[in-house]
């Protein structure tokens, strides 16, 4: 099993380090946007969204590896202020609901994208570009964040077992 865990963790690590990337793109596009608006008076119709789908790019492929590492916002005056016992059983506690939650939600957007592909979805406006793109995304980064879920609650069951 260590070695499955082990991979799918690199794979989360890869697509997450991957998807900082395109942080570049997107603040340049920003700054070309606000040039062209604020300087020449010549703004674009399509920077705004193409800007939109880049950030979301962005979160979506980050979630899993923020799950990974750790930076994911808690209640740190509960966290902190525990002993270590008490927050693996916290862990052990939330995971699967979280879990059962991010299954649903994964199964949903699966559902979703599956219609926008079939009819290659675009957005309603001027540019119209297509949206079907992100809501692949939506489940694919979804059920990568599940499989770092269960890395993480093994982990935790692991390390609990050791604790106890």
């Amino acid at each position: 099993m260590g070695g499955v865990l082990g991979a799918i963790e690199r794979l989360v690590e890869w697509i997450g380090k991957g998807g900082a990337f395109l942080v570049l793109p997107a603040t340049l596009l920003a700054l070309m946007e606000v040039v062209l608006r604020y300087f020449f008076n010549a703004p674009t119709t399509w920077s705004n969204e193409t800007g939109q789908f880049l950030f979301s790019g962005i979160f979506l492929l980050a979630a899993a590896y923020t799950l990974q590492t750790g930076g994911h916002v808690r209640v740190d005056i509960v966290h902190h202020y525990v002993p270590a016992i008490v927050r693996s059983l916290l862990l052990l506690l939330a995971y699967p609901i979280v879990a059962f939650y991010l299954a649903v939600f994964t199964w949903v957007t699966g559902e979703r994208a599956v219609e926008a592909v079939s009819f290659l979805e675009r957005l309603q406006s001027v540019w119209a570009p297509y949206v079907w793109p992100i809501y692949v995304l939506i489940p694919l980064a979804s059920a990568l964040m599940l499989l770092q879920l269960v890395c993480s609650l093994v982990r935790e069951v692991r390390r609990f077992g050791r604790a106890s």
